[in-house]
């Protein structure tokens, strides 16, 4: 192991308290954790992830509606609660050898497919035996699937140099190509990591969010709240609005930490949403959306209406901000005006109840829902 990557495990070991074990294990959860938090929003168990020494993988999470999954009760009571489920499986090998190998690639590759096959031959540690359970719980369901199938994300890390090698993508390609062909699943994507690109995968999720934008005009002041150093309501154009939801790679950042419901992909209100921004009626945006609560617990700066804001949440907006995600190449967008309540604390309290209240919303009966205006939300 590098020099490098060896400081930035040992850096992850004593952050968390992790005991080390081996070179290879101790890198397995660094990696591992590297790569979900980067992909996945919300708080996890490191060492859920871990499949022990079985052959193939090292790593396996399931996300259901953006939570981490760790039993099949906990998918029971997604499908009870939301009758909508959005999948993504993770899957993770990583090596501390210096080179990627096509036959250690194609071994990851044999090793999904069993897992995913309704048959499966290859042995299971009961890390993965337990995966496998809630991986058939949610087949059982793919009519609640959001566009009637999961995605799957496979990771293959190695401490050498990715060179895009010909013949190495010519087995990802191939593989990638037979598990699509079943039908099973939507999205299919491999991404390889070499020592440096997994360097800065960790160091990323070192890194507090922090964002500047300017509202339209000056925004409301509102009076003094216990635990609250200040708090403000104004207008954002999406062009400032994205500031905040974006990064330089033009990815959701990860600032819906604290949103208990997360994004539901495409239920019925966040339909409603996508029909008003594709009717491009961006003029009674403002009208019809609650909103977007923001909790900062530094502000940087601000002069007139530009505000430089640190280690931020999104506690309200999460569905509003990834369906507007999902526009923003639409024409005259960047003009569309969100409502934004910007709140600075350090008071856990305060934000538990900004977020649990934020989020308690009354459900609306079908018949009450088929009434309402085909754009309200």
């Amino acid at each position: 192991m590098d020099r490098v990557t060896k400081n930035l495990v040992s850096d992850f070991l004593n952050k968390y308290e992790l005991k080390s074990k081996d070179n290879s294990f101790d890198f397995e959860r660094f990696a591992n954790y590297s790569i979900l938090k980067n992909l996945f929003n919300n708080d996890f168990q490191i060492d859920e992830i871990s499949t022990g020494k079985n052959q193939g993988i090292d790593g396996i999470a399931i996300l259901v509606n953006n939570q981490f999954i760790t039993n099949i009760n906990e998918v029971r009571d997604i499908i009870e609660e939301t009758k909508i489920l959005e999948v993504k499986f993770m899957f993770t090998q990583c090596k501390t050898s210096p080179k990627f190998e096509g036959l250690e690639i194609g071994n990851m590759f044999f090793t999904i497919k069993d897992f995913f096959s309704e048959t499966p031959k290859l042995p299971m540690t009961s890390e993965v035996k337990h995966k496998f359970e809630i991986k058939e719980e949610l087949f059982k369901n793919f009519q609640l699937m959001i566009n009637g199938s999961p995605d799957v994300f496979m990771f293959y890390v190695s401490l050498g140099k990715w060179q895009d090698d010909a013949s190495l993508n010519a087995i990802i390609d191939r593989n990638k190509e037979e598990i699509y062909d079943t039908g099973d699943f939507k999205k299919i994507v491999f991404t390889p990591y070499d020592a440096k690109s997994i360097q800065k995968l960790y160091r990323k999720t070192l890194e507090k969010s922090s964002a500047e934008f300017s509202f339209v005009s000056s925004p409301v002041n509102l009076p003094e709240i216990p635990n609250v150093e200040e708090a403000y309501i104004g207008l954002l154009k999406f062009s400032e609005f994205k500031n905040l939801i974006l990064n330089d790679n033009g990815d959701i950042k990860n600032v819906f930490y604290d949103n208990v419901r997360d994004y539901l992909g495409d239920n019925p209100i966040n339909k409603k949403i996508d029909s008003t921004l594709k009717n491009n009626d961006f003029a009674i945006f403002s009208l019809l959306n609650n909103g977007v609560i923001i909790v900062s617990e530094n502000k940087n700066a601000n002069k007139g209406n530009r505000f430089s804001i640190s280690n931020y949440q999104i506690v309200n907006g999460c569905q509003t901000s990834h369906t507007l995600f999902n526009n923003k190449d639409s024409n005259g967008i960047n003009e569309l005006q969100i409502p934004v309540k910007l709140i600075f604390t350090e008071d856990e309290d305060v934000k538990s109840l900004i977020t649990v209240a934020t989020n308690s919303q009354t459900s609306i009966t079908e018949e009450l829902d088929n009434v309402a205006p085909t754009k309200q939300f």
